[in-house]
């Protein structure tokens, strides 16, 4: 009896750490279920190199590798408008030359992002591996295409290739992009190559695939990154900005590629950019008052003017006029319209009393008006812009208060002495102006069609030959178009004027 007291103690005492184990282990939460690494956003994970271009060339990457800019390699304002903050490269050999002090390695992967802007499509290089003085120990590229440069390649070497030759790009390694890039327009461009399958990205959503034998890479450790270029002996340097460039030693996920894309359109227009379709007359002004469209009207001056300084201050590139005088160009046949066209010219105003900068008229009797753009007849000196509708008949003066017509007259109001790029654009009924690439005003009449009478004469600085709202001013780059300019074109045509500003600009900064 003595020892059953002690025995009943230690079977209550193991009974009790049994069950206060049990509650413990059952009161435990449960473990977090494994993290999907396909979907974790680590954009600094295996990152080799990173080129954000904020107010320098350097790298930000951690890994400092030694970077410096040639061919006169310049700074210019992000997508942002953020000033120097992009890598801007007129396609004159501008470009970033990348050390690698032996951070940049990988094998059978890597990733390259960057976001772009092109002015122009001729071949040209954004972001490659290869020795920038010999052009030999080519690893990797990303740019335009030979043949069709409003398309992205992306193109690595394989394993056989040799780091100490020039390596030409095996087209079985090369990939084209599906979609067509725009002039005037950023990118984010992320090009993958993982175990011989290679990807393009553009703007986030995936736009070309090729898959080949290449599973490996050839580093060649001695081989420069270059940005904006090829190699110092070959030009095929860009016509643009390139900002946020960076390199990895793996593959990105999609969450990853969807981070870097923030901020940019997911579906990328497949229009081209094409200045030379649909051009009816092309007046450049370039030593001579010939009509460089390819249709050849003749063109005959009228009074005095003649040819003078541009706009950039080049001789003989632009037509003057004080008052009196005019071009006249006789329609051969080329210049038709109906449902559409664009007018565009460069102008200058030395005065500012009320002036004609182009028209289409019957210049010896003013009847057959179909267009005309300059100042307000009503004063105010604002910007005129003006379309006759098809119901108007031929041979007539025309009635410039009926309902059909598109009367676009904006609030813009031209400074003396100041350029301006002026696009002009009917299209069923609607007019719109755009001064220096931005939208300044649009109208909408009861008509569907322009009136188009084959005897009327496109005028340039005047109207008719009793009427005296001549120019006293100039005018540059003369089109007219058989059709609506898209944005990117509207775009080209402003390249080198301020959105917001009554001059010419400097420098080119979009």
């Amino acid at each position: 009896m003595k020892t059953l007291i002690p025995k009943l103690l230690i079977v209550t005492s193991l009974l009790s750490i049994i069950y206060l184990s049990f509650s413990c282990r059952k009161n435990t939460p449960e473990p977090p279920p494994p993290v999907d690494s396909t979907q974790v956003v680590d954009l600094k994970k295996g990152l080799l190199l990173y080129l954000p271009f904020t107010g320098n060339f350097a790298d930000s990457s951690g890994n400092n590798n030694p970077t410096v800019g040639v061919g006169g390699a310049s700074l210019g304002a992000d997508q942002n408008g953020t000033p120097s903050s992009a890598l801007d490269g007129g396609g004159n050999g501008q470009r970033v030359v990348v050390t690698n002090n032996g951070s940049i390695k990988f094998d059978s992967a890597y990733t390259v992002s960057l976001n772009v802007m092109l002015r122009s499509f001729q071949r040209s290089s954004f972001f490659d591996m290869v020795k920038d003085a010999t052009g030999d120990g080519w690893v990797f590229g990303v740019g335009t295409d030979v043949g069709n440069t409003n398309v992205i390649n992306f193109n690595t070497v394989d394993t056989t290739g040799n780091c100490s030759t020039t390596v030409q790009p095996s087209n079985s390694q090369l990939l084209h992009s599906k979609t067509p890039i725009q002039p005037y327009t950023w990118y984010n461009i992320v090009s993958v190559f993982y175990k011989g399958v290679s990807k393009i990205y553009i703007n986030g959503q995936l736009d070309a695939s090729l898959t080949t034998t290449n599973n490996h890479v050839p580093v060649c450790m001695s081989s420069n990154l270059t940005v904006g270029g090829w190699w110092s002996g070959d030009p095929t340097s860009i016509n643009g900005k390139l900002d946020e460039v960076r390199l990895y030693n793996r593959a990105l996920n999609m969450s990853e590629i969807s981070k870097l894309a923030q901020g940019f359109p997911a579906q990328v227009s497949s229009t081209v950019a094409d200045l030379r379709r649909g051009l009816m007359l092309y007046l450049p002004f370039n030593g001579s008052l010939a009509d460089s469209s390819g249709n050849n009207n003749p063109v005959q001056k009228v009074g005095g003017g003649g040819l003078t300084y541009d706009e950039h201050g080049y001789a003989n590139s632009a037509y003057n006029s004080t008052g009196g005088a005019a071009l006249l160009v006789t329609n051969n046949g080329s210049i038709k319209f109906d449902t559409a066209y664009t007018v565009s010219l460069s102008v200058m105003m030395r005065t500012s009393q009320l002036q004609i900068f182009m028209s289409m008229v019957d210049f010896a009797t003013g009847h057959s008006p179909i267009f005309n753009l300059g100042t307000n007849v009503q004063g105010a000196n604002n910007f005129k812009f003006a379309t006759n509708d098809v119901t108007e008949a031929c041979g007539t003066w025309g009635d410039p208060t009926a309902p059909q017509q598109v009367r676009d007259t904006t609030s813009f109001i031209p400074q003396v002495e100041s350029w301006y790029n002026i696009v002009c654009i009917y299209h069923r009924g609607t007019g719109s102006v755009y001064v220096n690439g931005q939208l300044v005003g649009t109208s909408t009449s009861t008509g569907t069609l322009a009136k188009f009478c084959s005897d009327a004469q496109v005028v340039i600085g005047g109207w008719w030959s009793v009427d005296p709202e001549s120019l006293d001013g100039k005018i540059d780059n003369v089109r007219m178009y058989n059709r609506v300019l898209i944005p990117e074109e509207i775009a080209m045509l402003a390249t080198h004027y301020q959105p917001t500003s009554n001059s010419i600009r400097q420098t080119i900064s979009h």
